[in-house]
């Protein structure tokens, strides 16, 4: 499905992250930074686009993403997008533990584990 934000697109595009079966799911890097702290993780990510409701949806899917105070689920609306072509997808927001911060998601590689997918087809399917 088309995403929503332009960003999401282009950033998609650039890095061949869409998958034949509809599933955007990648390894990355992710950077997280507040005025108090800065963190770099190794996560699976997961887009998702909800047309009806105009909506994308990024999924943090590292189990220490919420324990570290990184959030978890992106959605356009409450966090903005913006593509650093060629680089990162970044993404500024407002969290009521940490205040503003800055987000970026550098692509691994273009797949999930074979655990990941079954689990998001699980969930799409059932």
């Amino acid at each position: 499905m088309k995403q929503i934000s332009s960003s999401i697109s282009e950033f998609i595009n650039a890095f061949n992250l869409s998958r034949d079966d509809g599933v955007i799911c990648f390894d990355a890097t992710i950077y997280y930074s507040t005025r108090k702290k800065s963190i770099q993780l190794p996560s699976e990510v997961h887009i998702v686009t909800i047309g009806h409701k105009q909506l994308d949806v990024i999924y943090l899917l590292h189990p220490d993403v919420a324990k570290l105070g990184i959030p978890d689920l992106l959605e356009n609306g409450r966090v903005t997008f913006s593509y650093l072509p060629e680089k990162a997808l970044i993404i500024k927001g407002n969290s009521s533990t940490d205040g503003m911060y800055t987000l970026s998601v550098h692509p691994a590689n273009a797949d999930c584990s074979e655990k990941t997918l079954a689990e998001i087809h699980a969930k799409t399917y059932n």
